[in-house]
């Protein structure tokens, strides 16, 4: 006998005897799908009248096409660009159908204006009869038609006729807006032979219904038609390049006919004959996208989705080799080498950036950059720049800059924007956008030596930022400098710095003030002692020097500390910060509240024995830096060292009285 832990659980008998089954009890009953033989089919946007690329794009969607596996494909016209003589057509349909010939399942075609509209271009060729219609109808497919698949009809209609006073094909005018009384009867006659079927799709390439759009159709004594059949679901076309839907209920409260236009699979994402003022051509929710349509059918029950280009991934490509690859994109070098946009006093600029990109990865990379100036009013060329470098490869991009003479106002620097790529079989992946902040230098011209009142004003989220290569001192004795006043003395408050596992700098630990010189593998700290404190709101003198044997701090000209500290300092490639302290990306942590002056570094020990601390300095051989802070030059204060290594403000920092 069976345990009852092997007795066979039955949930949710469903009505045709098919059950859930599981050997768990007392579990939540679960329904079973319907099995009324659901099936799909794709419907493709038009692809001409965009750019060369837009033929990647078309086989794109055959790609993600072929993932999804339909029963079949059809188009809504503009299948090539034509408005051509014969050669340009042949080549162009030639290309069209080795696109489409790599679908898994058969491919219906709509014809549309760029498919059977002949213009004279190069050659010699007279305008044929009925234009291009006998090259489609020979290489692509009848101009009006239908089929039937499994429990519905599709009807093509031919939307671009010849206009019969003219002989002429011209869809703008009255006599190009109209179906033929031959392709009337015969639609009469299809609608009748279609009528057995649940549903039937309708598919053509103007959407003559949109109101305003085609004012002399007779797309009315259609749509009577349409509604008077009882079993026509939807009608799909394209044309106007942009999505756009539409629904009529007929009076008798019949089957709603619903219309679907698709927008671009590879053509301009711009709108065709459907302009309106503040449309975004590249918002998708607007209905500016590549896509293309899937459309599920099941017993009662019709439903339309936009599929994106591009969006449709194959699970067995998201394998270790594409992880390893994006990982190796992601930790890519820095494109950016730090080389800044030198504004000169009267805040005009130009010059080069040089920015190198490498492929670390086993497939080509497509690369973007895109500098943005802002508020700052730089100007690069070229303003953007696409490349695909191939595995492993590296390759340089310069950026010319410029600035017109518009003062030396506050701003943001400039960024480039770096996006990159992976292109696999068939696949697109992204990896991590980067964003290159610029550094901003002011021409060594710009210097500064008059006294002044003004003083740097930090507010906790804010600081001055000086480049490495200024504060970057020779081994060997230093000095550093400055006078501050800290609204608050609680936690870590960085006063001036350059540490991060190295270097050097002067903090404020709840009150008391500490040098640190990073000497054979450790910091070498003097420090207030715990009963010293300094005073919130008090203007007080700080300097740290290292003789080369011993680290000092003064305060206000007095020694308040000195630790024995030789060996070799280490050094790093980061900023050195007024008012805040440099993390490993050489970011500023830790903000100070408060007023700062006069901050100056030194390659020399300039203080032993007690000193009256001076309000203002003078720069000297020994001057390393020196930043009086008594103004704003733009988005710098000034360096008055030889150096010239002017001081950038961060954040909401300022310089005035």
């Amino acid at each position: 006998m069976r345990s009852i832990s092997a007795v066979l659980v039955v949930l949710a008998a469903s009505a045709c005897g098919q059950h859930v089954h599981t050997n768990r009890s007392d579990t939540k009953k679960l329904p079973l799908p319907k099995e009324d033989g659901v099936w799909h089919f794709a419907v493709f946007a038009d692809r001409t009248g965009g750019p060369a690329e837009g033929i990647s794009i078309l086989e794109q969607a055959v790609r993600d096409t072929n993932l999804l596996d339909p029963d079949l494909v059809l188009t809504v016209g503009d299948l090539i660009n034509g408005y051509n003589e014969t050669p340009e057509w042949m080549a162009q349909m030639r290309e069209f159908r080795a696109v489409m010939g790599r679908l898994r399942m058969p491919w219906y075609p709509v014809p549309g204006n760029h498919d059977v509209f002949w213009r004279k271009t190069k050659g010699t060729e007279e305008r044929p009869k009925d234009e291009h219609e006998r090259h489609y109808e020979t290489h692509f497919g009848p101009l009006w038609y239908w089929f039937a698949h499994k429990t519905a009809a599709f009807i093509v209609l031919f939307t671009d006729e010849t206009n019969p006073e003219t002989g002429v094909k011209n869809y703008s005018v009255a006599g190009g807006q109209k179906m033929s009384a031959e392709q009337k009867a015969w639609l009469q006659e299809t609608l009748v032979k279609t009528n057995k079927y649940e549903h039937v799709f309708v598919f053509c390439h103007h959407p003559r219904w949109i109101k305003g759009r085609y004012p002399h159709s007779d797309w009315n004594e259609v749509e009577n038609k349409l509604l008077a059949a009882g079993n026509v679901t939807a009608v799909f076309a394209g044309h106007i390049h942009v999505m756009h839907y539409a629904k009529v209920t007929p009076r008798n409260g019949g089957r709603p006919l619903q219309y679907i236009t698709l927008a671009t699979t590879g053509a301009s994402t711009r709108a065709v004959e459907f302009p309106k003022a503040g449309y975004s051509h590249t918002d998708a929710l607007m209905g500016f996208l590549h896509h293309f349509d899937i459309v599920t059918v099941r017993e009662g029950r019709v439903s339309v989705s936009a599929i994106p280009v591009g969006v449709v991934i194959d699970p067995k490509v998201v394998s270790g080799p594409l992880r390893r690859d994006i990982e190796k994109i992601n930790a890519r070098p820095k494109a950016y080498d730090g080389t800044p946009i030198t504004l000169e006093a009267n805040g005009t600029a130009s010059g080069t950036l040089r920015l190198s990109l490498r492929n670390p990865a086993t497939k080509p990379v497509v690369f973007a950059l895109t500098p943005e100036g802002g508020m700052s009013r730089v100007v690069f060329r070229p303003d953007h720049v696409h490349l695909t470098i191939p595995p492993g490869g590296t390759q340089d991009v310069v950026f010319r800059y410029a600035r017109a003479r518009r003062g030396l106002g506050r701003f943001p620097a400039p960024v480039i924007i770096e996006e990159a790529e992976w292109l696999g079989d068939g696949l697109r992946v992204g990896a991590n956008k980067r964003e290159h902040q610029l550094a901003l230098a002011l021409s060594g011209t710009a210097r500064g030596t008059r006294p002044d009142p003004g003083v740097l004003h930090l507010d906790g989220q804010s600081c001055v930022r000086v480049a490495s290569a200024v504060a970057s001192v020779p081994d060997g004795p230093l000095t550093l400098e400055g006078w501050v006043r800290a609204r608050s003395l609680a936690g870590r408050r960085p006063f001036v710095t350059k540490t991060e596992g190295s270097e050097y700098g002067i903090f404020i630990n709840d009150g008391r003030a500490s040098f640190e010189v990073f000497l054979d593998g450790k910091y070498v700290k003097a420090e207030m002692p715990p009963d010293a404190s300094l005073k919130a709101d008090h203007w007080h003198h700080l300097a740290g020097v290292w003789d080369g044997t011993h680290v000092r701090l003064f305060v206000d000209g007095k020694p308040v500390a000195t630790v024995a500290g030789s060996g070799k300092r280490k050094t790093n490639r980061l900023p050195l910060f007024v008012g805040a302290d440099p993390n490993s990306a050489g970011k500023p942590v830790d903000q100070l509240t408060g007023e700062v002056d006069e901050v100056r570094l030194s390659t020399v020990a300039r203080y032993a024995d007690p000193f009256r601390p001076q309000r203002f300095f003078s720069p000297d051989n020994h001057t390393a830096l020196l930043l009086h802070l008594d103004q704003d030059v733009g988005p710098f204060t000034r360096d008055a060292s030889s150096a010239a290594g002017h001081g950038l403000l961060v954040g909401g920092a300022w310089c005035g009285q």
